[in-house]
């Protein structure tokens, strides 16, 4: 869903985002650093329902549903697109691939910047092991330059009681840049 910028990082204070409508700088962060910062605290949901609640999340992110995403994410909640290569929005800045609470929150409310009428996903599997879900999907969406966006997805989420506290995007980047923002 967010798409992706080179080791860029939404956090701190400063200038206003075009992508996201929020005032955050781009800085960076390690992964390895995230992961070690925050462990899960505990599963209070079985692995049916983890795999239900990351399916939900996408259906209110893509309905730009901000009060539900909200009440399904962690307060040190993190969104990281897998990527190598950046990708510059339309305005010609980079676009992120870290996002924190408040900066997807912001994408959120801007989704409908990126399609015709969503994302339109689809799931084929999902997996769940402790607090961790994997899941596997398609996008069947149309750009606002009217070409067809249909991309394949995996996701790792992480969940810390019934909140998402991690999530993972794995995608072909280079159909974000070239559909998307092209």
């Amino acid at each position: 869903m967010p798409g992706a910028g080179y080791g860029q990082r939404m956090g701190g204070a400063g200038r206003r985002d075009a992508f996201t409508g929020t005032g955050r700088d781009s800085g960076t962060a390690g992964i390895g650093d995230q992961m070690a910062m925050r462990i899960p605290k505990g599963n209070t949901m079985t692995g049916e329902q983890q795999k239900q609640r990351a399916k939900e999340l996408f259906q209110a992110t893509d309905r730009a549903d901000v009060e539900a995403v909200d009440a399904m994410i962690s307060d040190d909640f993190t969104y990281e697109v897998m990527n190598r290569v950046p990708i510059s929005l339309p305005t010609g800045e980079p676009f992120p691939s870290v996002y924190d609470k408040e900066a997807y929150l912001g994408f959120v409310r801007n989704i409908g910047n990126f399609t015709k009428d969503g994302m339109h996903l689809t799931y084929e599997l999902a997996v769940s092991d402790g607090p961790y879900v994997a899941l596997f999907g398609e996008s069947h969406a149309t750009a606002l330059s009217g070409k067809k966006y249909a991309n394949v997805y995996c996701w790792l989420f992480r969940f810390a009681d019934d909140k998402i506290s991690l999530v993972r995007e794995y995608c072909d980047t280079q159909l974000v840049r070239t559909v998307l923002f092209g």
